[in-house]
């Protein structure tokens, strides 16, 4: 862990139901640039492992500074770490390890579009992952991803007004 100051959780992580719960202990590594961006015009949702949504590790941020150091070429002053609070909502495990049900589920999606020869023409994974979600979890407000090499959860937060910024500060420990 970080010296980072940290904030107690507001919810445990229950995959696969609604909450109004919050957590204070979600993390984003970025670049400076970015950081700066997003203070001004907030998150922007972008296509990654687990959707469409502004992606953040929950918890620990080891993750998101190594992030932010590789995407500042390692300079400590251009890698900057948020912090925020984000609220789960309703949220969905799409860990296909630790829930098959799911797993299941999109494989027959996935199977269903390959029938349909111009269907998926040119997409990729996680555009196909996206589709999945529109498709039967158009509900869906949190994603969450967990790493089994880590032990880490992530979040897609589909919603940028679900998550608010609590503080950043660059590896070098400026505060912004």
């Amino acid at each position: 862990m970080s010296d980072m100051p940290q904030q107690p959780c507001h919810a445990e992580i229950q995959p696969n139901s609604a909450s109004d719960a919050w957590r204070e202990d979600a993390y984003h590594g970025t670049h400076l640039d970015n950081a700066l961006r997003i203070r001004q015009q907030g998150f922007i949702p972008h296509l990654g492992i687990a959707g469409t949504g502004c992606y953040f590790d929950l918890g620990d941020d080891a993750s998101a500074r190594s992030f932010a150091l590789e995407r500042a070429n390692g300079d400590a002053e251009q890698a900057v770490i948020i912090r925020a609070a984000i609220r789960l909502g309703t949220s969905l495990d799409f860990s296909f390890r630790r829930n098959a049900a799911v797993k299941q589920q999109f494989q027959q999606f996935q199977t269903a579009l390959q029938s349909r020869s111009d269907s998926m023409h040119g997409w990729t994974f996680n555009e196909t992952k996206e589709q999945f979600l529109q498709t039967y979890y158009p509900h869906v407000t949190t994603v969450l991803y967990f790493n089994e090499r880590t032990g880490l959860w992530y979040v897609a937060v589909r919603d940028p007004q679900h998550i608010t910024i609590l503080l950043m500060v660059t590896l070098s420990g400026r505060s912004l």
